[in-house]
């Protein structure tokens, strides 16, 4: 494709009122003319981790039937559907998948595949980047003390810029209500800094749908 062309996706271009063109045909991106010519393994998936339908409230916030009215990350109410979906069709592939759903879903979950990665991992979450300014302004309003910023400590590194993006994991919203976390804990947010310290060598395909 040339001119603003390049810019679009051409595998979501839609076929009818419901379908794209992915759905109908399996639409590869190549780097190079010269990929059409070299030999291409077919990937044999073999295992799959999945994240949905999180709860990222407090257990004070459980015992009062709070409904996360006091943070900024509300429940995704169609995630469920969305993984139980995504789960049948890896049965039916014979993909051994596991789902981390509800209270199941933590950060500390998500670290304990460092090492150990499936071929797939699909999250289901809340996502967000945030530029210096907006980083400043969310760390003092929502308590996100991870936020690294250049007044803490002199000149920022290329690492403190990984701290302004994240995903959240269950019982993220406890941070933000300033609940207390337990020893040893993770507190359900996980930074890109903190993805970039995990050993995902085995990892074939990382979805990411917010």
């Amino acid at each position: 494709p040339t001119f603003v062309l390049n810019c679009m996706g051409v595998e979501y271009m839609p076929v009818d009122s419901l379908r794209h063109l992915s759905d109908r045909f399996n639409v590869y991106r190549l780097s190079s003319l010269l990929k059409l010519v070299e030999p291409q393994e077919r990937i044999q998936y073999k295992s799959a981790t999945i994240y949905g339908d999180l709860d990222y409230n407090s257990t004070e916030d459980k015992l009062n039937n709070g409904k996360a009215t006091r943070g900024n990350f509300e429940l995704l109410p169609h995630s469920i559907e969305e993984i139980s979906e995504i789960s049948s069709l890896l049965n039916e592939r014979r993909i051994l998948t596991i789902s981390y759903i509800k209270d199941k879903g933590t950060e500390e979950s998500f670290k304990r595949l460092s090492g150990q990665s499936p071929d797939i991992i699909h999250l289901a979450t809340h996502g967000k980047y945030l530029k210096s300014q907006s980083a400043k302004e969310e760390q003092q309003k929502n308590n996100l003390s991870f936020i690294v910023q250049n007044a803490d400590r002199g000149p920022m590194y290329e690492e403190d810029f990984l701290t302004h993006s994240f995903l959240l994991f269950s019982g993220g919203n406890r941070l933000i209500h300033r609940d207390s976390i337990p020893m040893g804990i993770d507190d359900g947010f996980l930074t890109a800094k903190e993805i970039s310290e995990d050993e995902n060598d085995t990892l074939d395909t990382l979805i990411i749908a917010y």
